[in-house]
């Protein structure tokens, strides 16, 4: 026992941990291969990219359009590519005056995705929260493709200061891609979807 009388975590070597079973039943690459899994049940040539999008979400965005444009150049039968794990977004400072919005990192890296690859055509990307809860919001995450773009300024989305303001929420809201699954009862980091249209 520790000091205060209640007992510390048992330390390897500690008896009582020999006869101790440890079975993970849920986690991000289990979620991938499921994805894996149920789009090629639906006919796609699916892949995992990646289990480790992680860091900054501006650049794991990046490198999420880049692997949209290099499997679009190799463009066969319909695909299915799944990128996994945990991105960091980072907040306006308040030193420069700008208040938050309200998103969260799914929604976000959808928003930097569709803005990369305005126009171009043959891709839908879903990104999303496993737990339906893409930071402080009711959404999961977004879809997006090549026209949300074009729909947000129909409907008179400001996507330069949803990305200044990290208010990816309301951009999505307002354009109609928002994503809501309800809470889903685990949490394996995030699912990004990305299918890509084959070749007539």
């Amino acid at each position: 026992k520790g000091e205060d009388g209640v007992a510390e975590t048992p330390k390897e070597g500690d008896p009582r941990l020999q006869r101790a079973v440890t079975t993970i039943i849920g986690s991000n690459r289990l979620a991938a291969e499921a994805a894996v899994r149920a789009s090629e049940a639906l006919g796609y040539d699916a892949t995992v990219d990646t289990l480790q999008l992680q860091g900054d979400t501006t650049s794991a965005a990046m490198l999420v359009a880049g692997a949209v444009r290099r499997s679009l150049e190799r463009r066969g039968k319909q695909r299915c590519v799944i990128f996994a794990g945990e991105t960091t977004v980072m907040l306006p400072h308040e030193a420069a005056n700008v208040k938050p919005g309200k998103g969260g990192r799914a929604t976000h890296l959808a928003l930097l995705v569709a803005k990369e690859l305005d126009g171009v055509e043959g891709w839908t990307l879903l990104c999303g929260a496993t737990d339906g809860q893409d930071g402080p919001t009711d959404a999961a995450g977004a879809l997006v493709d090549g026209g949300t773009m074009r729909r947000s300024m129909e409907r008179g989305c400001d996507i330069e200061d949803a990305i200044a303001r990290c208010d990816s929420y309301h951009f999505f809201e307002q354009e109609g891609g928002l994503y809501r699954t309800g809470l889903t009862g685990t949490n394996v980091m995030d699912l990004h979807v990305l299918l890509l249209a084959g070749q007539p």
